[in-house]
């Protein structure tokens, strides 16, 4: 089956459908990750898949990716049971994905690059981007890898105090320079993700230094 598109280009059924079962095994990574769920949500991988969270290494394989999850545990546990001694623990991580562009390879691969933002109990805790490779295993999409970048957090929040340690409680408060930087970082990849989604070379060659 062909589906015509508005531009007059054809999509094959078995490309929408590609398109629709990736959205879906995004947003489970989500809600299985955000309730602890670990066995269901590692079961959304490829028995060799990569993850790297920017943290200086690879994880290779589905029993290191689990210690991203289980690491991020138990450090909001840590929080919680510090006896009162720093600010208090998260009661909740939600983690919420937009502008999910997907580019499909063929019929059983496929990359894609979304936004993501993480809110707790206190707010909108830190944000950043999900660089994907997708493949299908014996019959269903799974990840092949994903690479997860922070790109701001709110001082003093959990993320915060993960990544920057006790100076984050006391951190000054972020300049006009650096938050207007922060924007133009958010606005170039999402021109990324667009120019991607269209397929628009000459738009893609454009957004990178000439070296």
């Amino acid at each position: 089956m062909v589906v015509p598109t508005d531009e007059g280009s054809r999509v094959e059924a078995w490309e929408i459908d590609a398109r629709e079962q990736v959205r879906d095994l995004v947003a489970s990574y989500n809600a299985l990750g955000d309730r602890g769920r670990f066995d269901e949500l590692l079961d959304l991988f490829a028995p060799d898949a990569t993850m790297d969270v920017g943290d200086g290494r690879t994880y290779d394989g589905l029993d290191e990716i689990r210690t991203i999850f289980t690491g991020t545990r138990d450090s909001v546990r840590g929080d919680a049971t510090d006896g009162g001694v720093g600010p208090a623990a998260p009661r909740f991580l939600q983690h919420h994905t937009s502008t999910h562009a997907i580019t499909v390879d063929g019929p059983e691969a496929a990359t894609g690059q979304a936004y993501f933002t993480v809110m707790t109990d206190g707010g909108v805790d830190h944000w950043g981007r999900y660089q994907d490779a997708y493949r299908v295993v014996e019959g269903r999409w799974r990840f092949a890898s994903r690479r997860v970048r922070v790109d701001g957090t709110t001082p003093g929040g959990w993320a915060d105090r993960r990544l920057n340690g006790d100076a984050a409680s006391g951190s000054e408060p972020i300049g006009p320079e650096r938050l207007l930087a922060e924007a133009d970082i958010r606005q170039l990849v999402a021109r990324y993700a667009v120019a991607t989604d269209r397929r628009d070379l000459d738009a893609l060659v454009g957004l990178f230094v000439p070296d």
